[in-house]
Order: C-alpha cells, then sequence, then structure tokens
C-alpha cells in the first residue's frame, strides 16, 4: 500500500476496482444519508488492519439505471448466500457484503436510484510497485492518524497508523458570539 496525502480517494488496481465497488455500494437509510449502515472494508497491511465503514468512504450518488423498471423503488434486503462472512475480494482486503439492489413496486417516477457509492479510483501503478497495491488516500487518512518515519541507514521507510480522534467544534450561538 502507498499513503498519499495528495490523494481524495482510495486507489484500487483496475482488475479488483468493479468487484470492489459493487460490494461496497448500497442504498442510504434517507435521501443523502451515507453513514452507518452500509459495508465495511478491511485492509490487511500484515502489521495492522485498516478499517473503513461506510461513514468512512461513501458518499451519495445518484445512478440512472436502465435495468430497473420505472416506477420501483430499490429496497434494502439481507445479504444471502454469504452466511455473513463476506466476500473475500482479494488477500488482504475483506468486504462486508453491502445490501442487494432489489426492485419494490413502491417508489418514484422515474429509474434515478439515490446509491452510496464508495470514494474509489482505478489506478495501476507501474513497476517497480506491486500490481496489487493499494493508494490510501482521504478516506484512510481521515480516520487514521499517520506518523511517516523517512528511516535512516540502517532502517527502512515506514508509516505508523493510530486511530484519529476528531472533537467536534460546535459554533457558539448568535447570541454568545455578539460584539458588545
Amino acid at each position: 500500500a502507498v499513503v498519499d496525502t495528495g490523494t481524495s480517494l482510495l486507489g484500487v488496481p483496475s482488475d479488483l476496482g468493479p468487484e470492489l465497488y459493487d460490494l461496497l455500494q448500497f442504498l442510504p437509510a434517507a435521501p443523502g444519508d451515507c453513514g452507518g449502515h452500509g459495508p465495511r472494508l478491511e485492509i490487511d497491511l500484515g502489521n495492522f488492519t485498516i478499517v473503513l465503514d461506510s461513514s468512512d468512504m461513501a458518499r451519495s450518488e445518484t445512478i440512472e439505471d436502465e435495468s430497473t423498471p420505472s416506477g420501483h423503488e430499490f429496497a434494502e434486503v439481507a445479504d444471502r448466500g454469504t452466511g455473513g462472512q463476506g466476500g473475500g475480494v482479494r488477500e488482504g482486503l475483506h468486504a462486508t457484503p453491502g445490501i442487494e439492489r432489489v426492485a419494490t413496486a413502491e417508489y418514484a417516477e422515474d429509474a434515478s436510484t439515490p446509491m452510496c457509492i464508495p470514494m474509489m479510483m482505478h489506478i495501476d501503478l507501474p513497476p517497480p510497485l506491486h500490481p496489487r497495491t493499494l493508494l490510501l488516500g482521504e478516506p484512510v487518512l481521515q480516520k487514521y492518524y499517520t506518523i511517516f518515519d523517512a528511516g535512516n541507514m540502517t532502517s527502512p521507510p515506514r508509516v505508523g497508523f493510530g486511530l484519529a480522534r476528531h472533537t467536534r467544534l460546535d459554533r457558539p450561538s448568535p447570541k454568545e458570539s455578539s460584539l458588545v
């Protein structure tokens, strides 16, 4: 894996991308709400596992689905056939299955379906990097505090990860912030 502070997405090899994308997309609980109930992605780095929940890596987007009959809604259905074990996409990656897209007869007037999609791009990095190298961008760097160690003559470069602790900044009410 390559940790990249200049990348706003998670970069995955193009041969892995479509399968991972399909596993990580899901229906929002409410329009635009991509946090909480979606799939989880685990990236095993050997001595540390990065865990990204839907709230860490999903964004809302309307997807035109031509295979959906007009006037139908996609409903949540429990995952079938995996026994809750998830889809083993590739060695080192584990995606917990999302929600299947199943049409029901009570929805919108068109086939536009609001979906939560992963913040992901396809990228194939050139040698000498391994063909399955992941590019860890903003979705990882917002969740994990990272320490970069350039190494020296006796130790190689390395990156340390720790769960970031974000504090919420509450805005003062207009009464509290008025100037005197």
